[in-house]
């Protein structure tokens, strides 16, 4: 299993997921004022208010209320981080961490501010912080910053989870179906997606799009997969995009379409999704949903080879 699966779906600590009511995973829903959330996180970062400072780098990293820079984002959480904010010192590490916003990318730079932010990850979380301990549980999760403990991760994913905190149920339910930190459970790892789904949080949506269409901790049911997947692909979530066009291609729990089926993967496919890479290089190789063209087709199993994988 991949340690930082959906766990970094969202990664950046969204201490505005406090004020945008839930994520793209990490963003979360933005509320219909966010310009004005902004402004107001704007005005008491200039005044030196340090968690306002990072919360600003949060909406300049997802261009929640503003226009996206992470070059600003970046600017934001050092000033918050220099005044010891936990928050912001792991935001800047996975700054670090992915070479963004102007920064170099340095492993090592990133887990010395892994290493500053998680007593005060940990100091926060005790004191009930969501983001803190959602936050924490993933250091722990991975090992940033700390020693590696699945156990302490999944007791900090479920104390944010409880709380409604709708990454760290995604997060919980993730640890449910993998058994990673407590014992492998479907139906337990269905209940915390799903209520992860019902906030909005795209990836969980997906997720128990997929466990409806297996079988998996709960019945059976193809449109209610479809339903699942749609939701996600309403927020042009990748994988529910291609799932969802995958329901269409082949008529399940609704009925055939190809030219949707190609739209969908289309979608999928042009935000660097593989799957959809590759059914779209089928759909174009055998003239399904849309004319056939084997140069089109050839571009898109050459996409799908750049993303690392390999033809079937």
């Amino acid at each position: 299993m991949k340690k930082r699966l959906l766990l970094l779906a969202v990664a950046i600590v969204t201490g505005v997921s406090m004020a945008f009511a839930s994520p793209e995973m990490g963003k979360g829903e933005v509320v219909k004022d966010s310009a004005k959330t902004a402004k107001d996180y704007l005005h008491a970062a200039k005044q030196g208010d340090a968690e306002a400072q990072n919360n600003l780098g949060n909406c300049y990293y997802w261009g929640i209320g503003v226009k996206e820079d992470q070059s600003k984002a970046v600017m934001w959480y050092r000033r918050s981080a220099k005044q010891g904010n936990a928050k912001a010192l792991r935001n800047l590490a996975l700054c670090y961490e992915k070479g963004v916003g102007g920064l170099q990318q340095s492993k090592e730079r990133a887990e010395e501010l892994y290493k500053k932010a998680v007593p005060g990850l940990f100091s926060l979380a005790e004191k009930g912080d969501i983001e803190a301990q959602s936050s924490l549980a993933i250091c722990l999760y991975i090992g940033d910053g700390v020693e590696a403990n699945d156990t302490l991760a999944v007791a900090w994913f479920r104390k944010a989870a409880e709380k409604d905190d709708a990454e760290a149920q995604a997060d919980l339910g993730h640890c449910y179906r993998y058994g990673t930190g407590v014992e492998q459970n479907d139906s337990l790892s269905a209940v915390w997606y799903r209520k992860a789904a019902e906030q909005g949080y795209a990836e969980a949506q997906n997720i128990i799009g997929l466990f409806y269409f297996d079988g998996q901790g709960v019945e059976q049911d193809y449109q209610k997969a479809v339903e699942w997947y749609r939701k996600a692909a309403e927020q042009k979530e990748p994988d529910g995009l291609t799932n969802l066009g995958y329901c269409y291609e082949k008529a399940l729990g609704v009925s055939k379409d190809y030219q949707k089926a190609v739209s969908l993967y289309r979608k999928a496919a042009e935000l660097g999704n593989s799957e959809g890479q590759r059914r779209l290089a089928l759909c174009y190789l055998h003239g399904r949903g849309v004319k056939m063209n084997t140069k089109t087709a050839a571009y898109w199993v050459q996409k799908y080879r750049e993303n690392g994988e390999e033809e079937e």
